[in-house]
């Protein structure tokens, strides 16, 4: 994906193994975080999302803090799905095939949903 580099994601994929079982959900929500105060987003589903993520973890650990401070900064792009994206980048690829997960864009799901549902008919339809 051209909005995060693979640079950046093994940089944050270091972090991650510094942070205890469930750093990656602390790496989300810091990142959820970033992003609604990029956009300037204050409603409540949001904040929401952020309090699911960190769940009943004790952020008060200044090594916590500091670990997360050194997440690089990643720009909000409209209609793509960050955090989706990098929860599925930094989840190890054993679990993710064992729990069935795959990552699609946004985009393309749009894509491919807008074209099922519309009312022109291919040309050809012998496969049908």
């Amino acid at each position: 994906m051209p909005f995060i580099s693979r640079d950046t994601l093994g940089y944050i994929s270091r972090i991650l193994s510094a942070l205890p079982g469930e750093g990656l959900r602390l790496i989300l929500a810091e990142y959820a975080i970033r992003f609604f105060r990029q956009k300037d987003w204050k409603e409540p589903a949001y904040r929401r999302l952020v309090k699911e993520l960190r769940g009943n973890m004790d952020l008060s650990k200044n090594s916590y803090q500091k670990t997360l401070a050194r997440l690089p900064e990643i720009a909000f792009v409209p209609g793509e799905d960050l955090l989706g994206f990098l929860y599925i980048s930094l989840s190890g690829m054993g679990k993710r095939k064992q729990n069935g997960i795959y990552y699609t864009p946004a985009r393309v799901a749009d894509d491919l949903l807008s074209g099922l549902f519309s009312k022109k008919r291919p040309a050809d339809t012998s496969f049908v």
